[in-house]
């Protein structure tokens, strides 16, 4: 299933173990991905990368993004992700993308909108919205 038109699925890259742990439980529809251990390295350099291929598994994306940025969240700052987007004609895109919450916002609305402008993500919240 794809997440919308433009994006068959998406992934987060370089999360902690409990970081991809904490979305998994927040999200329906994910899938772990390990990342290789670099020669001679163990312990916690090992990353996650989570792949979302279901619009309905992006409001766990957002309460994950929510709850992880709380203790970084300060007014008028902008707060910068990077996702890696599989769109139709099989290729991955990195994308960068920020947030700022306003003072008579929600902070998941300031994350809705950021990943809104995201080409084929509007879309994909209303789909998971119903819409």
């Amino acid at each position: 299933m794809a997440i919308s038109e433009q994006v068959l699925a998406i992934r987060v890259p370089g999360l902690s173990r409990a970081q991809a742990y904490d979305l998994e439980e927040r999200a329906a529809d994910v899938v772990l991905e390990q990342d290789e251990v670099p020669p001679g390295h163990m312990g916690e350099l090992v990353t996650f990368a989570v792949l979302i291929g279901a619009a309905v598994a992006l409001k766990g994306y957002v309460a994950h993004l929510v709850f992880q940025d709380r203790a970084r969240r300060r007014p008028h700052e902008r707060i910068e992700h990077k996702l890696e987007i599989k769109r139709p004609d099989g290729t991955w895109v990195t994308e960068t993308w920020s947030y700022e919450v306003r003072p008579d916002e929600a902070p998941d609305e300031a994350v809705i909108r950021g990943l809104s402008e995201i080409p084929g993500l509007a879309e994909a919240f209303a789909q998971a919205a119903g819409g």
